[in-house]
C-alpha cells in the first residue's frame, strides 16, 4: 500500500483587495508517496478564484494543511496525480530500463 503525504510552499497572495488581506491566489502543492521504501511524488500549482463574497473569505492565519488540501482535491483530478506516483513507485520497484555501462570502456 502505498502511503500519502502532502507538501505546500508558501502560497501566492493578493495583499489587500476589499478589505480582505493575504488572499490566496496560487497553491504550490507536492504529493509524495512512499511504498516499501521507495518514493516518488508529483507536484503543481493551482490558481483560486478570488473571492466575490467577503462572507467566503478565509482570513489567512485561520488557514489549515486541511483547507490546502481541500483546494487542490477540488481542482486537480487527485485519482490520476495518486496512480501516477503508483506507477513511478512500481517502476522503481521493478524496473523495465536499465542504464549499463559502455562495454568497450572499461
Amino acid at each position: 500500500m502505498t502511503n500519502y503525504n502532502w507538501l505546500f510552499s508558501n502560497p501566492n497572495c493578493i495583499i489587500s483587495l476589499d478589505g480582505m488581506t493575504q488572499i490566496v491566489q496560487t497553491i504550490h502543492w507536492r504529493l509524495i508517496g512512499t511504498k516499501d521504501g521507495f518514493t516518488a511524488e508529483s507536484y503543481g500549482a493551482v490558481s483560486l478564484p478570488i473571492p466575490t463574497n467577503p462572507e467566503e473569505y478565509v482570513s489567512y492565519e485561520d488557514l489549515t494543511e486541511e483547507w490546502f488540501i481541500n483546494q487542490v482535491e477540488a481542482n486537480v483530478d487527485i485519482t490520476s496525480v495518486k496512480e501516477n506516483i503508483s506507477a513511478q513507485i512500481e517502476l522503481l520497484i521493478n524496473p523495465i530500463t536499465d542504464n549499463p555501462p559502455l562495454p568497450f570502456i572499461q
